[in-house]
């Protein structure tokens, strides 16, 4: 057993949030945008101006910076994560063509998306050799620009839009998130980050952690989204008990227990759904075809199952190479997944969700047998919220700039990732870096 974060003999120099971080380089300042833009921000030109950014600065690292390039041939975690997107990528084309959709500007730009996702990753990897400063701030300042997307929703409604408010109680941010759940994913990562700035942090960031972590958590009541609040609790339960275990098998055999324990839980009330509405829920539900129907009762009807069989008829019929991106589902109350895994599936084909699947247990298994930092801490419990929460929604995670990328891409990139500060003889298989 270990206590929650490091010792002094195996901490990082500088806890999370210790010292201010005045971020200068590029890399950096385009990770913290994207995440201030999709939790804040409701500019598409903002969202677009920080994709383009990302994009064009992934491709750049990769071809300017030997060592990056040195790093994703050699390091074994990095290695598999650019060999799946690249056969996610492949398998995607292919499936365009398969599909007899080559001629679909549309299908084309989805199916794109996946490029601008995997040099979204580069970018972060590339920020955190780059910036000695990043890896011990990222906790801090992810948990105040998603707290300050918190206040200016919480704001916003009370001031600006308090009879919306009435009719439609549960909060959304301003940002990319422009939709309760998604709202709540977000809002899930920023307690996350802001929770782990506050246990590594110390005076008056401290302090600023905190506050930032109570901004968050109200919005995320706010949001009254059952699934988000389920995933949250689930995972920093599983986040505690795994930090306290020292790395080894035991650590992967507790972490895929509990993992996929916390899966099933979420996937089971569904399955029960209509034998709990049948309990004294089914007293309290209104009228579920109004737009206000029972918008904060937690008895609401999800409609998860009638639209997985749906979805499950549409993979059984395109088992290779999906429906293709854009293909609503036929549901009156639901015309995406709601499963990050199913809409894998339903959307790219079987082995795309299999691939997909296989790109989180990469990161989830650095996470587990990687030294142990507050950075890594904040990724492995993002990453087991995002495996919860993708069991009862998400639409398609290979999508433009969204709620995905924060609580799903980024912490996957920081867990495969080697920060600056964890290279003083270079890791395992990779260079020493010269300063910048």
């Amino acid at each position: 057993m270990r206590p929650l974060f490091p010792t002094k003999a195996t901490a990082m120099p500088h806890p999370a949030g210790a010292v201010a971080h005045r971020p200068r380089d590029p890399f950096t300042i385009i990770v913290y945008a994207t995440i201030f833009g999709v939790a804040a921000v409701p500019l598409h030109p903002f969202w677009l101006a920080t994709y383009l950014a990302w994009t064009l600065a992934g491709a750049w690292a990769l071809s300017t910076d030997s060592g990056l390039r040195t790093a994703i041939f050699r390091d074994a975690t990095l290695r598999r994560m650019a060999l799946i997107f690249a056969f996610m990528a492949v398998w995607m084309a292919v499936g365009v063509v398969g599909r007899g959709q080559f001629a679909s500007g549309r299908t084309w730009s989805a199916t794109w998306n996946i490029v601008p996702v995997f040099l979204f990753a580069v970018t972060v990897i590339a920020a955190t050799r780059r910036d000695a400063g990043l890896a011990r701030a990222l906790p801090l300042v992810a948990g105040v620009l998603v707290a300050l997307g918190a206040l200016e929703a919480i704001v916003g409604r009370i001031f600006i839009e308090h009879d919306l408010w009435v009719l439609f109680p549960r909060l959304r941010l301003y940002g990319t998130g422009d939709n309760p759940v998604p709202s709540a994913a977000i809002l899930a990562f920023g307690s996350a980050a802001a929770a782990v700035a506050v246990f590594a942090g110390r005076g008056g960031l401290r302090l600023l952690a905190l506050a930032a972590l109570a901004l968050n958590l109200a919005g995320l009541f706010l949001t009254y989204s059952r699934g988000p609040w389920m995933a949250f609790l689930l995972s920093t339960l599983i986040a505690l008990v795994l930090w306290r275990l020292p790395v080894g098998r035991l650590r992967i055999a507790v972490a895929a227990v509990m993992i996929a324990g916390a899966i099933a839980i979420p996937i089971g009330l569904v399955v029960a759904e209509p034998y709990l509405d049948q309990t004294g829920c089914s007293d309290r539900l209104q009228e579920e075809n109004t737009l206000t129907a029972s918008a904060t009762d937690l008895c609401r009807t999800s409609h998860r199952l009638s639209i997985w069989r749906v979805v499950g008829t549409e993979i059984a019929a395109h088992p290779l190479f999906g429906a293709g991106p854009g293909t609503l589902v036929k549901h009156p109350f639901g015309q995406h997944p709601h499963n990050g895994y199913l809409s894998m599936a339903f959307y790219y084909g079987i082995p795309c969700a299999l691939a997909y699947i296989a790109l989180i247990l990469n990161a989830l298994h650095a996470c587990l047998t990687r030294p142990a930092t507050p950075l890594r801490m904040m990724s492995l419990w993002v990453i087991v919220f995002a495996t919860v929460f993708m069991a009862t929604d998400l639409a398609n995670p290979v999508s433009f700039i969204n709620s995905v990328y924060l609580y799903l891409w980024l912490p996957l990139a920081l867990a495969v990732g080697w920060p600056r500060e964890e290279m003083p003889d270079g890791p395992p298989g990779m260079p020493r870096r010269s300063p910048a």
